[in-house]
């Protein structure tokens, strides 16, 4: 599902799923996955039925989904896998430019300079250390290693990133958290 409505009731979204899901429909859907939606109604869905994952942005230059509000430590509780997209910042951290920070671009390409340069001291090119900092569970990223330090120092070159990744028209759109039944 993408993008959860905050008018209806994540508990009646699930239940519609589950029959798609179910062997009489004939298997129209084999995996339940929600999209940025709230630790709350994460956990709220999941008390319908198995939610297999959520697909949320996940990049040094948006790390939302840690926040209070934010869905990763309830997958981590429940068992709900998590699918990142924009891992790469949209692009910026391969030294691609991307629209959603053109106005902030000269701000952030000084903390992907930094970023770049303390991926060249480990030997590879900041959207190398970037999905291994993403993915640092992965036993094919273990070449590259993160200490404590390197972790706390690229976060806190991330923290000064300057834009938001959506327009404030948008937001309501982003950790839904959906009106109870």
């Amino acid at each position: 599902m993408h993008r959860a409505n905050p008018k209806t009731p994540i508990e009646e979204t699930m239940r519609a799923l589950l029959e798609l899901k179910a062997p009489y429909s004939k298997g129209k859907i084999k995996y339940i996955g929600i999209c940025e939606v709230s630790a709350n109604t994460l956990r709220r869905a999941y008390k319908v039925g198995q939610v297999d994952y959520i697909q949320s942005e996940y990049s040094l230059f948006d790390l939302d989904i840690e926040r209070e509000s934010g869905p990763k430590e309830a997958c981590r509780e429940i068992g709900v896998s998590i699918i990142a997209y924009a891992p790469l910042g949209r692009g910026l951290l391969t030294g691609a430019r991307s629209t959603n920070y053109d106005e902030h671009f000269d701000a952030n390409v000084k903390i992907i300079n930094r970023l770049g340069s303390m991926a060249a001291e480990k030997g590879c090119t900041a959207a190398q250390r970037t999905i291994v900092w993403y993915l640092e569970e992965n036993v094919a990223a273990l070449r590259i290693e993160i200490t404590d330090a390197d972790e706390t120092q690229m976060r806190d070159f991330v923290a000064a990133v300057a834009g938001e990744r959506v327009p404030d028209f948008a937001k309501y759109q982003c950790y839904v958290d959906t009106v109870e039944e």
